[in-house]
């Protein structure tokens, strides 16, 4: 019923050299018992590494690029600055203009109050460190401080 029959090794893949055969040995027998050549191992492989990219063929053309009928020939939206087109040329309303963006000028005082109110601060301070003597003079470590009768 074929329980003990073994499946049929397969044939060995290693290069004819390896396996000890020379180039004219290259054939097979088939069931019938014909020896029939073995095809030559002429395939490129894909890739040379597995790391890197398979190359193409160059002997295939590079495919053109058509554009379809009917169909614009991409993209060809240019951008323009609002500043000088046409487009957006027209009566400003300084008041409307005030108004919808009170918000942003309501924030640049506040900076600008903040910022003088940070200058003057800092003025303050360099008039006191002024008015102390300048800077401070280092103590050396444990050292005594001398005396009057001593200097």
């Amino acid at each position: 019923r074929g329980q003990g029959r073994r499946p049929a090794a397969q044939p060995c893949r290693t290069s004819p050299s390896v396996r000890g055969e020379s180039a004219s040995d290259r054939s097979h027998a088939r069931a019938d018992g014909r020896m029939v050549p073995r095809p030559a191992d002429t395939a490129v492989p894909s890739r040379l590494n597995k790391n890197r990219p398979s190359q193409m063929s160059t002997k295939h053309s590079v495919p053109t690029l058509r554009i379809a009928p009917g169909l614009s020939a991409g993209a060809t939206k240019t951008s323009r600055d609002p500043r000088f087109d046409a487009v957006s040329k027209g009566e400003v309303n300084e008041h409307l203009f005030r108004q919808q963006y009170a918000h942003v000028f309501e924030k640049q005082r506040e900076e600008v109050k903040e910022l003088k109110q940070t200058l003057a601060a800092s003025k303050a301070a360099a008039k006191a460190r002024s008015a102390m003597g300048g800077r401070k003079k280092k103590r050396r470590r444990g050292a005594k401080p001398l005396s009057a009768g001593e200097e």
